[in-house]
């Protein structure tokens, strides 16, 4: 087994375009965020806006029928500017750095023997789960059968074949 995941670790050029297409996909995740964030403040300032205006409508109006239909707009409006602000605090800046998040996204992907090679069987689990997208197989004569490597790990390899069967274990 230790071979196989011995085998899955990815060269440094590798590595550094996975670090340049993490980079770009976080620039991207940032730039929409604001985005969301500045169109929602300008639909929040839109929706005070007009319940403003239909609250100096209420003021001005005596008929019940017209001050009704006018409370249920503005509670109308009052959702819709609540979910808005919602969806806004959702796409607020990350509370973590862009190092950090690579860091933890790179240290299975650049060297998933070292954490392999901890013995700890939690993170073994998590090893296969992530380097394989199956159970892998095994021979009882020639050991564990070629692994259907995950997408991850192929395209970090740039999707080269293990072989045929891996012998011992």
């Amino acid at each position: 087994m230790g071979e196989i995941i011995k085998s899955l670790q990815p060269g440094p050029k590798m590595i550094d375009l996975v670090t340049a297409m993490f980079r770009t996909a976080w620039d991207a995740k940032r730039a929409q965020a604001k985005s969301i964030v500045t169109s929602g403040k300008q639909e929040v300032a839109r929706l005070d806006k007009e319940i403003e205006t239909i609250l100096d409508r209420i003021i001005s109006a005596s008929n019940e029928t017209i001050i009704r239909r006018y409370e249920d707009k503005v509670e109308e409006l009052e959702k819709r500017k609540a979910l808005m602000l919602e969806n806004m605090s959702k796409h607020s800046e990350p509370k973590v750095a862009f190092d950090e998040k690579l860091e933890l996204a790179l240290v299975v992907f650049a060297n998933p023997w070292k954490l392999w090679e901890s013995g700890n069987i939690h993170i073994r689990r998590l090893v296969l789960k992530l380097a394989f997208a199956g159970p892998l197989a095994y021979c009882r004569n020639e050991g564990t059968r070629t692994p259907a490597i995950s997408f991850p790990f192929k395209a970090l390899q740039g999707g080269s074949d293990h072989g045929v069967c891996y012998g011992g274990s």
